[in-house]
């Protein structure tokens, strides 16, 4: 009998185009789309000794159900049926039953959970991902036995780790404001008691310089009490089994996508047979990541349990797009992400040179969130999760941390642009690159 499975990881793909527009190939020489990503994955798959060995099992999960809602584009059975013959030739693909939906695509890691949880109960860790990435499956095996060993038994969420700062209840719109790619919740924190602070007062909105999509959530009274919540990137996370498996089987996340479906912006989409235009051009909305960092807050305040938060440092193990100098790939790295089609061939050799040696782990201390720095909001149900990782008053000492790397360029630019006045225009240089204002 076969040994269990460390890590059963399904990669979401689709059934031809998803239809986005960034997901087609064939044109202008750029060969790409979710087969031809599909194909390169495997290639890269045969040469893994963590897959031959059967301790990363390896997935492609698809939407089964060609009947879509009257917004999505109409599926081909044609194309369907030619996946399920690649299906047939691999054996690596799993058919959900479900359709594709830009409103609900977070319910494909639901049905993933559930899928790992019956097929492989016995595996360690449950991790989703895109198909439109590089990943170094030998190294994510050596991560996740790193990572099983401080976290047995735990539930825990694994990947790179970001925040979202607040939630609007009537449209079940997460933050969109950008919160950067630090691991600490302070810029979202801020960025939160900004937004409150404009509920009571005006003036206060206006120094803030809140855009207007957060104005209207204030204003509205629609921002939910939540504090800022943690993220891990989609392009590639795991939860532990047992995490995945109180996702999959509980409630709460199926009633949230049932009453996302009863929001006033589904039910316009479905009267106009069309999506608006700010969810048309994006893949999934509300973002699938963000919507999974929510239910898992939620789940545990509600079952009263707490999460096990582990790092996987931004272009160190997790590289969000391609990069040839600063951030690129190593054997420190696990995943390079946005790589579409045969534009990106230079990034997936480089990946694949650079990144073949033993992998080479990242220290992390763990401790408490409030302790290690991550969870400062007041009140937070966080700070008593447990985070893995750098703590943040070592990494700001270091000045490693993004707002102090901030504050100290910060600081050059405004002694170069002090020193470099005529008259009323004042000169800037940043590198190589100049500036001059009024």
């Amino acid at each position: 009998m076969d040994p269990p499975p460390l890590v059963a990881l399904g990669l979401l793909s689709t059934v031809g185009s998803f239809g986005t527009g960034r997901d087609r190939g064939g044109i202008g020489g750029v060969i790409g789309g979710s087969t031809w990503r599909r194909a390169r994955l495997r290639a890269s798959a045969r040469e893994s000794t963590a897959l031959t060995t059967g301790q990363v099992v390896l997935r492609f999960v698809l939407a089964g159900d060609l009947a879509k809602p009257p917004y999505m584009r109409p599926g081909k059975a044609s194309e369907l049926a030619e996946a399920h013959s690649e299906a047939a030739t691999h054996g690596d693909m799993l058919f959900l039953n479900t359709s594709e939906d830009t409103f609900r695509c977070s319910a494909k890691y639901l049905l993933w959970f559930r899928h790992v949880a019956s097929t492989w109960p016995a595996s360690r860790f449950m991790a989703v991902g895109d198909d439109d990435v590089y990943i170094q499956f030998d190294h994510l095996e050596a991560e996740m036995r790193l990572v099983h060993a401080q976290t047995a038994g735990e539930p825990a969420l694994w990947g790179l780790l970001t925040w979202a700062a607040y939630y609007n209840n009537a449209t079940f719109s997460p933050s969109v404001d950008f919160m950067g790619w630090g691991v600490t919740d302070v810029r979202a924190r801020r960025f939160r008691q900004r937004v409150e602070a404009c509920a009571t007062s005006g003036t206060a909105c206006a120094a803030a310089k809140i855009g207007q999509g957060p104005l209207f959530d204030v204003r509205s009274g629609q921002v939910d009490p939540i504090g800022p919540w943690p993220i891990a990137n989609g392009p590639l996370m795991a939860v532990s089994h047992e995490l995945g498996s109180l996702l999959a089987a509980d409630e709460l996340p199926w009633a949230w996508l049932d009453a996302l479906g009863r929001s006033k912006l589904v039910r316009h989409a479905v009267e106009k047979r069309r999506r608006p235009f700010h969810v048309a051009r994006k893949g999934c909305w509300p973002a699938g990541d963000v919507v999974f960092g929510l239910w898992i807050t939620r789940l545990a305040a509600l079952r009263l349990f707490n999460v096990s938060l582990i790092n996987s440092p931004f272009m160190i193990q997790h590289h969000t797009w391609p990069s040839s100098t600063h951030g690129a790939f190593s054997n420190s790295s696990i995943v390079m992400h946005d790589l579409k089609d045969n534009r990106t061939d230079f990034f997936w050799r480089l990946a694949e040179r650079r990144g073949s040696g033993p992998f080479v782990p990242t220290a992390r201390t763990c401790d408490t969130c409030a302790a290690m720095g991550w969870a400062t909001s007041p009140g937070s149900a966080h700070a008593k999760w447990r985070c893995c990782g750098d703590r943040e008053a070592i990494r700001v000492a270091e000045g490693k941390s993004t707002p102090a790397r901030r504050q100290a360029l910060g600081d050059k630019r405004r002694i170069r642009r002090t020193s470099r006045q005529t008259g009323d225009m004042i000169v800037q240089t940043v590198g190589k690159f100049r500036f001059e204002y009024q």
